[in-house]
């Protein structure tokens, strides 16, 4: 018979009720490698992409308004796919309802950020501390 090795696999996973509605959650772990990885990478992207789009949106006549909200609808299906590529499909949904405004995405990336900082700032130091503690370093 097999003994039983209970340990932690959550304790840097994050619920989030999204604008405090408790319906409306999002869960994710900062502390997963892959998902931090994709974060800082498609953040960088979406800042390539915005300057990209912004110097498209330059070159179009303003009085083309039907023009600028195609670049604008190509930035946010851009970063749409980015959130969804990140958190899971349906995560735009879930931050955007049935809006398409880029600056939502935008603000929820703001607000997403510091959960990944916290984690790269305290997280680690507390899991060298315990491996030290437990006698592996």
């Amino acid at each position: 018979m097999a003994e039983i090795l209970n340990f932690n696999q959550n304790d840097t996973q994050i619920t989030l009720a999204l604008n405090g509605d408790k319906n409306n959650l999002l869960v994710f772990d900062p502390g997963d490698i892959n998902l931090r990885n994709n974060f800082y990478k498609v953040s960088q992207s979406i800042k390539a992409k915005e300057k990209e789009f912004d110097i498209k949106a330059k070159k179009i006549n303003p009085n083309n308004v039907q023009g600028l909200i195609e670049v604008e609808y190509e930035l946010f299906k851009y970063m749409s796919d980015m959130i969804d590529k990140i958190f899971g499909t349906g995560t735009t949904k879930k931050v955007c309802g049935d809006r398409k405004n880029p600056i939502i995405i935008a603000n929820f990336l703001i607000a997403i950020a510091p959960y990944f900082k916290k984690f790269n700032d305290d997280a680690k130091n507390k899991y060298v501390n315990n491996l030290k503690n437990a006698g592996i370093l």
